[in-house]
């Protein structure tokens, strides 16, 4: 007889169900019919944080990396560390094409240059409202004004100083038969320079001559050191006049006093390789030149003791001036976890534990004032000498642009044009670029 299935069942006939469906159960189980049955545990997905940075494209920064993402996922659980690698050559450029395209990464490593260019199309967040104030207070002064950018607020912030470093490679000049001694003025650099020139396969100083900015950028050291400027005294952009006119005169000059006096045409790349075979004995190059050369040299940490890196010579205005430009960090407006991209950056910028980490591999040391006289950095005390004379990038948005004319002004001068012509020809196209 079929159950009518549309009355209520009975206590009773409910347990006798009950009792069966029990059984049948045990008879399966133990027959091997049904699987036991264990917990899932629940997955939760992390949310990324990408960063465009160029650490995991050069052979040190990739241990560096594997240790930055270690250190922030374990401070930060629910978010893992996703990289983007890009050249840093290639940086500024992929950077703005991302943002127009609607596809940036939630944080960019750049130079601090490229902010005001980034903050220029509305790309970059204001980081004011996401570094404690314990931070800000840390970081030098000027560090915190090279990085706000008119109504953006703070688009940038350091995560390592760049002051330009004079580096002395010790083998060199041995080979050339000089002293082992570290020029202290630009009149000395010059002079120990074109002594080393004048050997066969010896060449005294590596100076960028291409038509492009940071050519010129390179340059400005030696500008300066010789007298020069780029900028009147109220700031507008100058690059003609009698003291310049001067400066580049003895710049050429010391380009022909021997032979092999400047490596002519290497660029930063080139003097790098040829400044770890101990074939140029001075260069111009920001603290990361320790870990490019351990790299580059293929001999480790056993090339530190092949050369010096020191102040920029004392020039014209009797003191040591060099071009900062701080190795920054900012954040995308489009960044959907903007909470872990700051906390990236408050990370990379102001974990101490993380700077004595980070400066194992690259030689970089830290943006924070408390930590120059650390234990890890007390061998490396010029680098925080240096930072109290340096002289900053401008903040403007075309200032890469400004250094491209300067730069073709250079190339033509060290060709053999007329010194006081072609800087006044270039001197309202630098205006135009810096406008």
């Amino acid at each position: 007889m079929l159950m009518n299935l549309n009355r209520t069942l009975s206590r009773r006939e409910l347990l006798k169900m009950a009792g069966v469906a029990g059984a049948s159960a045990a008879v399966l189980a133990a027959c091997g019919k049904i699987p036991s049955i264990t917990q899932v545990p629940t997955v939760v997905s992390k949310k990324k944080v990408r960063f465009a940075t160029w650490m995991v494209m050069e052979g040190w920064g990739i241990p560096a990396s594997e240790k930055l993402k270690e250190r922030f996922e374990e401070q930060n659980p629910e978010y893992e560390l996703e990289f983007v690698g890009i050249p840093a050559g290639s940086m500024n450029q992929e950077l703005t094409i991302m943002a127009a395209g609607g596809n940036s990464v939630d944080v960019g490593h750049i130079v601090r240059r490229w902010g005001p260019q980034l903050g220029a199309i509305g790309a970059l967040e204001d980081l004011d409202p996401y570094l404690p104030d314990s931070l800000k207070s840390d970081l030098y002064p000027w560090m915190l004004s090279g990085g706000r950018f008119g109504d953006w607020g703070m688009i940038s912030v350091p995560f390592s100083p760049g002051p330009f470093m004079l580096c002395t490679n010790l083998r060199c000049l041995d080979k050339a038969g000089l002293e082992p001694r570290v020029p202290q003025t630009w009149g000395e650099l010059i002079e120990a320079s074109t002594k080393v020139g004048k050997n066969n396969n010896l060449y005294g100083w590596g100076h960028w001559t291409d038509q492009n900015g940071t050519a010129a950028m390179w340059a400005l050291d030696a500008l300066w050191g010789l007298g020069g400027h780029v900028q009147a005294a109220d700031g507008s952009p100058e690059i003609n006049g009698a003291e310049n006119v001067a400066a580049w005169t003895q710049i050429r000059d010391w380009q022909r006093s021997s032979p092999n006096a400047w490596a002519n045409g290497a660029d930063v790349r080139i003097w790098r390789e040829m400044f770890g075979r101990d074939e140029v004995a001075f260069v111009i190059e920001g603290p990361w030149m320790k870990g490019v050369m351990r790299d580059v040299s293929g001999l480790g940490d056993a090339f530190d003791s092949h050369w010096v890196q020191t102040k920029v010579p004392v020039g014209a205005t009797g003191e040591s001036t060099a071009l900062e430009s701080s190795t920054s960090l900012c954040m995308f407006k489009q960044s959907k976890v903007k909470d872990g991209a700051a906390a990236l950056i408050r990370m990379m910028s102001g974990d101490k534990e993380w700077q004595r980490t980070y400066e194992t591999f690259s030689g970089e040391v830290s943006p924070l004032q408390s930590m120059a006289n650390d234990p890890q950095f007390a061998d490396r005390p010029a680098i925080f000498e240096q930072l109290k004379t340096c002289r900053v990038e401008p903040v403007i948005v075309r200032f890469d642009a400004a250094m491209e004319v300067l730069a073709i002004a250079q190339y033509k001068i060290i060709e053999g044009a007329d010194i006081e012509a072609t800087l006044n020809e270039y001197q309202g196209q630098i205006v135009r670029a810096w406008a």
